[in-house]
């Protein structure tokens, strides 16, 4: 992943039962198993780049998929350039379209062409190396295990410079004993899991100390105590996540806290829905994932962003294979770029919208991205997402209904629209174009009803906005007002 904060709403819940979103066949080698995963990470599709350590491979699963995609690797363990050797972890470098794996068995980091490489080359040699990241400057950052420091290596280099760690193993606050997986913010500060010391480690830039942000108490399973931490990913309050590997748990600790909180897992080691065994890799889409070396399967979690406001359908075919694609997406338009929509839905609160914004502020609209014909319609719509931090109204892009994907020249450029109207307007514009609808969904009816539904449960809803006026627009384009209940 790039040097970045995880947006990650300060008082999100996640839903206890998670899904399998890779694997989940038992331990082999056929394209729907894997067989010891460790690192993951996860693409702008939420396609899923898994390390299938044992079988000397990396593994691409696309959304939904049944069956993963051999991308690196699977041709028995070895130290040929067209080989792994129980690969580690895996990152995407989008500069050069490559995967960067770690290599572990081969004591080596290289990188593969991701669109039907068949061989690497080696860019790091004789490393014991354990999580990989890079910054929104292209540089790569290497745990060193063996070294018990992180690297950091600009692009040609070989050598790279020390930024973490360095002065041997300890435990102190200069040094680590057998980092593991690390992250990086946008300050470019680094943060790792400090396997041996049971902590959670934070550098700041050019710092030649760390401070301790979770764990650092001793070995054991209280709300203060981490067990051989391994992955960690940090949102945009500072707020650390971490896979305490021994506890069979993942942990939240916001910044400044003396104890975390348990969000996945804790419910002992096991293969239920509820339960983790021995976690290891974690990273965040909008879901959490992580892997469990002795599981092997992915495992999705769903937060309280699987509770979505949207427009029903009547008769929608479900997908089986990914349950989210049921809600159909609505995009939303600032004025000057409404014109090119067929469908409109407008929420009318009048004079309630702060109850409006009571009723949404733990809830997330699935939306499809703008359509855009320019990069001007790009910028107007990014400019879109500077919204207000104290409520989550709005709208998050879920379903890949892409208004760029008409185009070429700007497929993948996802505009993610978070805002859905100033505090204090009293309505908000949902649309949707007609080809969008029904190149995904088909010929379906749509009823004028907003429903809030809860993903945890058999697909329960409550009506919670109701048709107040449905009229026609002289251009055809149907707007539907509705009111708050």
């Amino acid at each position: 992943m790039r040097a970045s904060f995880t947006d990650i709403h300060p008082n999100a819940k996640w839903a206890q039962n998670g899904i399998t979103v890779a694997g989940g066949n038992g331990y082999g080698s056929e394209t729907n198993q894997l067989s010891c995963p460790w690192g993951l990470y996860i693409d702008d599709d939420q396609t899923i780049y898994v390390a299938d350590s044992a079988n000397c491979r990396i593994v691409e699963w696309k959304s939904g998929a049944t069956n993963g995609k051999v991308v690196a690797g699977g041709n028995g363990s070895g130290n040929g350039a067209h080989q792994l050797n129980c690969p580690l972890d895996v990152i995407i470098d989008k500069e050069s379209d490559s995967l960067i794996i770690n290599d572990r068995g081969n004591i080596r980091v290289v990188r593969w062409p991701r669109r039907n490489g068949t061989s690497g080359e080696t860019i790091i040699s004789n490393i014991s190396c354990g999580g990989l990241i890079m910054d929104d400057n292209g540089y790569l950052y290497v745990v060193d295990q063996g070294k018990h420091e992180v690297r950091r290596y600009k692009i040609g280099d070989t050598q790279g410079t020390v930024v973490t760690g360095g002065n041997g193993q300890g435990n102190g606050l200069d040094q680590l004993s057998n980092p593991q997986w690390l992250f990086v913010d946008r300050d470019h500060s680094v943060y790792m899991s400090d396997y041996k010391n049971d902590r959670v480690m934070k550098w700041e830039e050019g710092g030649k100390q760390g401070i301790v942000v979770a764990g650092d108490q001793g070995e054991e399973n209280s709300l203060t105590q981490l067990y051989y931490p391994e992955g960690v990913v940090v949102d945009q309050l500072g707020t650390v996540y971490v896979t305490d590997k021994g506890n069979h748990r993942i942990m939240r600790w916001p910044k400044g806290a003396t104890q975390g909180s348990i969000i996945v897992g804790g419910n002992g080691q096991g293969a239920q829905p509820n339960q983790l065994n021995y976690p290891i890799g974690l990273s965040f889409d909008r879901h959490v994932c992580e892997g469990r070396r002795r599981s092997s399967d992915l495992n999705a979690i769903q937060d309280d962003s699987g509770v979505f406001l949207h427009t029903t359908l009547n008769h929608i075919k479900r997908d089986a294979r990914s349950p989210k694609l049921f809600y159909p997406a609505v995009g939303f338009k600032s004025e000057k770029l409404v014109g090119r929509c067929q469908i409109a839905y407008r929420l009318t609160t009048h004079e309630k919208f702060q109850e409006a914004v009571e009723k949404f502020r733990s809830i997330l609209l699935s939306v499809a991205l703008c359509i855009v014909e320019s990069r001007q319609d790009i910028l107007e719509s990014q400019q879109l997402t500077e919204i207000c931090k104290e409520y989550t109204v709005g709208l998050q892009i879920e379903n890949p209904l892409s208004g760029a994907a008409h185009l070429s020249e700007f497929k993948g450029q996802l505009c993610r629209v978070t805002k859905a109207t100033e505090i204090g307007k009293e309505s908000l514009e949902l649309r949707i174009t007609m080809s969008q609808f029904y190149n995904h969904y088909g010929d379906e009816n749509l009823d004028s009803t907003i429903e809030k539904h809860d993903l945890n449960g058999a697909f329960p809803r409550t009506v919670i906005i109701t048709t107040m006026k449905r009229e026609t627009t002289p251009s055809g384009r149907c707007v539907i007002e509705k009111q708050i209940q």
